[in-house]
């Protein structure tokens, strides 16, 4: 169909050169009357050809039209709820399990947490945000550091630590300092409970997860794998490399 309309807008185009040739006789010399016939004789052929383009569209084109852009506009729609729903889904669940699996990776840690507290009781204020920002960084390292209340969001002990250091930014006297170590005791008590609960996870759930993990890899969740299988890769490269029609869409 996009190629019938081209062809008619390039006939079109055609059929107006030749009417301004034949306008441009009216101020040619001598006798024009061939010419005119000529040209009025292409004008003809060009609106003959420009009628059979015409008679070949489907007198019912426009409703087939309408249908396929209703289909598609449907098989889009559906093909984005599926995949944000699907999608959502095993990012939660990637989001537990790799809390479950960095539960060693937060005990190793906890050494350079608990030394915070003589660094904020003595250290000097600059070097003390210092260290206090090393371990922000080292916690930055590990999924989903926070409170097991809370999957969602930013690291809740990260966050008690950066305002532990501000509060020291802002007040370096006795009471900013204890202000600060307020900060970091809450941050230490999530941190306890963290290591808890993720090592309690680690033994009693971690292989069912990773379990159900194989099992859904493959295929509801195979959209948030860092890299496909060689498996994988050979079939859609198969898939894709086979030619598609899309003149539909235009």
């Amino acid at each position: 169909m996009r190629a019938i309309e081209r062809e008619t807008r390039v006939i079109d185009s055609k059929i107006e050169a030749v009417k301004a040739n034949i306008q441009a006789l009216n101020f040619a010399p001598g006798n024009t009357a061939v010419d005119q016939k000529f040209f009025t004789q292409q004008i003809s052929q060009l609106e003959t050809a420009k009628s059979k383009l015409e008679a070949s569209i489907p007198a019912n084109w426009e409703e087939l039209r309408k249908q396929y852009t209703d289909y598609n506009a449907a098989i889009t729609k559906a093909q984005r709820e599926y995949f944000r729903t699907t999608d959502g889904a095993y990012e939660q669940f990637a989001e537990i399990r790799d809390r479950i699996q960095s539960s060693n990776a937060l005990q190793a840690v906890v050494a350079e947490v608990t030394a915070l507290e003589i660094v904020i009781e003595n250290q000097p204020k600059e070097q003390a945000m210092q260290a206090i920002k090393q371990v922000e960084s080292l916690l930055g390292e590990i999924a989903g550091t926070s409170a097991i209340k809370s999957f969602a969001g930013t690291s809740a002990i990260k966050s008690s630590l950066a305002k532990a250091r501000r509060t020291l930014k802002k007040d370096d006297s006795a009471e900013g300092r204890a202000a600060a170590l307020q900060r970091f005791n809450k941050a230490k008590t999530t941190l306890a409970a963290d290591i808890k609960w993720r090592g309690e996870a680690a033994d009693k759930l971690l292989p069912d997860l990773l379990a159900y993990d194989q099992a859904i890899a493959g295929n509801f969740g195979i959209r948030k794998q860092e890299q496909l299988t060689d498996a994988q890769a050979r079939d859609i490269a198969a898939c894709l490399s086979h030619h598609r029609d899309i003149s539909l869409h235009f």
